[in-house]
């Protein structure tokens, strides 16, 4: 194992350049080293360096060697970035045929594309090369040679390595205002978090003086959904305005969108459109990122004040426009698909998010697959399409770090409460764990107060009120925003799902107060989806209060509207109670029967699902072989045991899976994923 980890040491430092590993063995006996000497050895030699400088790099002309140390301080190069560090104004330097010398010696660039487009040095001839450059060039040539480098790499779109080379400047002034004068570049491309990267650099003496990166801040925390911030930060800039007019006015527009958004979480819809429909008058193409932003809220708002008509044919036509860029054309069909998530109306919903996926594939932008992937969730997961909802929450959280405002925790709610209504407990567990470890790194209070209001009604439907009850004393009620959406988990409605799993007439009483004032509030924002959810939860309430009139109006009325979208996940949730009374409701209606029908096949098919826990592993082995289509004789054979087993395990199956024959159990255990259907 030594031999190996020694080898492994070496490769990592020479980069797997053979020339350095033959040095290393010239010059040094290794056969008895340990792995730590030798990694002590690497990090003390001067080997390298010593015959870089005196074998190598005093042999190449002078014209190379001003190359080699100039584009040293670049990470990755190509022809055309090491023309412009090294050119004069009217001459070329000829990069193209010193890159391709080196290339041919096979010493020191590494290939990074394959084709002979991007570069980068063997990290120890880059280290010595810029040894060597401090001693030969000024600090000031040097910070020369990296402002060069960051105005290529922003003039052509490499805004991330142009910050780099402002790093190296080691000056907070220059840093600074890159961020002020770029500050849209990440933002246009749905990238806050990178804003975030950068203003980390910044201290916060100079943030609280600037107007621009007080607005950079409130970016970050709007993307993070942390708005209880914001109005302290436009209080700030409001008070530094007179000092620092130029940038107040540059920024102004977007103190007005900031307010609208305050506005708009806080219950004051109204004023907020208003706004929002300013912004986006004021707005232009180069602020893509705000204006996206208010378009998207200007057409929630206008829908939850009942103009969603009016709103989606205007969004519609300008979608039209051939001038339209891609991104916001995108951005825009978002905007239809949440007014009809808001309207119930999943299956337009669906066609819009399927526009969506394709324009995400041409632009290969992962911030619009993963909120696609997330759509596609939502929808599904509401339709108890579960195997479906499985697959997209789960490639939304491979990208869940792109998403913003209350989106990653939704996509661990979905999934999560998919799971459990699946009962797939291994899958549950992982990414139950997953949700633990990304509330941890995020530390961030709106996603802490949302995911332990999911661990709480997760515990409530596995009947643990004790566990619930301990994770719903950490859900902290003052993040939970007073404007409810279309969100998969909201805290004030699982208060009323622990009250009413409590089984007491009083609190079940203490939950149809609270679910009134919130059904108030959701049906006045012609908010569909919380609508169904509040009627189902009131069917339980009055339900355990012996008020069976009002119950079965209640369940009438969700049903009633759940039907246009078939949004069925609320009433599975709720299945006890809802199996029960579904035989009352009596309707002429010929689409809602059929609903009714529906609903009724699905909770009935619920309650059969088995896990894939509850086969133990040789049960699992022959599932997998009855799929395949062999004899109990087959069987036994590829599992070398009896006959006589295989058809005691089998009838096992049967009784687990409650199905009476071999055909059923496959078809049951591909339903419930315990095998998969290409088996």
């Amino acid at each position: 194992k030594d031999e190996e980890d020694i080898i492994s040491g070496l490769n990592d430092t020479f980069e797997g350049w053979v020339t350095g590993i033959r040095l290393l063995k010239i010059h040094l006996s290794y056969k008895d080293m340990n792995v730590n000497k030798l990694e002590s050895l690497l990090q003390t030699t001067n080997l390298s360096e010593t015959y870089f400088v005196e074998e190598l790099i005093k042999q190449v002309d002078d014209k190379t060697l001003h190359f080699l140390l100039q584009t040293s301080v670049l990470r990755k190069f190509n022809i055309t970035l090491a023309d412009f560090v090294l050119s004069t104004r009217n001459e070329s330097f000829g990069s193209k045929d010193i890159i391709k010398e080196l290339l041919s010696r096979n010493l020191f660039l590494i290939n990074l594309d394959n084709q002979n487009q991007w570069f980068r040095y063997h990290h120890l001839f880059q280290d010595v090369l810029q040894k060597e450059l401090k001693k030969t060039f000024t600090k000031q040539d040097i910070s020369n040679i990296h402002k060069k480098a960051a105005d290529w790499f922003l003039e052509n779109g490499f805004y991330e390595e142009a910050f780099y080379h402002i790093l190296q400047l080691d000056d907070i002034n220059e840093t600074a205002g890159f961020i002020r004068t770029n500050l849209y570049i990440p933002l246009n491309a749905n990238k806050w978090f990178v804003l975030e990267k950068w203003l980390k650099h910044i201290p916060d003496s100079i943030i609280n003086v600037c107007p621009v990166l007080l607005t950079a801040q409130m970016w970050i925390m709007h993307h993070k959904g942390v708005y209880w911030v914001i109005p302290e930060l436009i209080n700030k800039i409001e008070e530094i305005k007179i000092n620092d007019p130029e940038s107040y006015d540059s920024i102004k527009h977007q103190l007005v969108f900031f307010k609208a958004t305050i506005n708009f979480w806080n219950g004051n819809i109204r004023q907020s459109l208003e706004q929002f429909d300013y912004v986006k008058k004021k707005s232009a193409f180069d602020k893509l990122g705000y204006l996206s932003l208010s378009s998207i809220y200007f057409a929630i708002a206008s829908q939850m004040l009942g103009e969603d008509k009016n709103i989606y044919k205007n969004i519609q036509f300008e979608i039209g426009r051939n001038n339209l860029p891609s991104d916001y054309k995108i951005i825009l069909l978002g905007a239809l698909v949440y007014i009809k998530f808001l309207e119930g109306d999943l299956y337009t919903a669906e066609r819009i998010t399927k526009r969506i996926a394709k324009l995400s594939i041409s632009l290969n932008n992962e911030f619009y697959k993963a909120w696609h992937e997330f759509f596609m969730g939502y929808i599904t997961f509401q339709q108890y399409r579960t195997e479906e909802a499985v697959s997209h929450f789960k490639n939304a959280l491979k990208l869940v770090y792109l998403l913003n405002t209350h989106g990653p925790v939704d996509v661990f709610a979905g999934a999560l409460l998919t799971l459990k209504q699946t009962n797939r407990n291994r899958e549950f567990e992982q990414i139950y764990n997953e949700l633990t470890s990304f509330v941890y790194e995020w530390n961030n209070p709106t996603y802490n107060t949302i995911a332990y209001s999911l661990k709480t009604r997760l515990s409530v439907i596995d009947n643990d009120l004790q566990k619930a009850s301990v994770a719903f004393k950490k859900t902290d009620m003052f993040f939970d925003v007073k404007t409810l959406i279309f969100n998969i988990e909201v805290p004030r409605i699982t208060r009323c799902r622990l009250l009413l799993a409590e089984d007491s007439v009083q609190k079940a009483n203490r939950a149809i107060t609270e679910l009134t004032k919130i059904l108030d509030f959701v049906t006045g924002t012609h908010n569909i989806p919380q609508t169904i959810d509040v009627l189902v939860l009131l069917t339980v309430a009055y339900y355990k209060t012996d008020n069976m009139p009002k119950a079965i109006d209640s369940l009438t009325r969700a049903i009633m509207l759940a039907e246009k979208g078939h949004i069925i996940y609320p009433f599975a949730e709720q299945s006890e109670t809802v199996n029960v009374l579904l035989p009352e409701i009596k309707t002429k209606d010929e689409n809602i029967n059929e609903f009714i029908s529906l609903l009724t096949k699905t909770i009935s098919d619920k309650n059969k699902i088995i896990s894939v826990d509850s086969l133990s592993n040789r049960e699992l082995d022959i599932i997998h072989l009855l799929a395949q289509r062999l004899s109990n004789k087959e069987i036994a054979d590829k599992l070398f045991i009896s006959t006589a087993t295989v058809k005691r395990h089998t009838i096992n199956i049967y009784q687990k899976l409650g199905v009476n024959k071999r055909r059923e159990a496959v078809e049951m255990a591909q339903k419930t994923g315990i095998i998969h259907t290409t088996t």
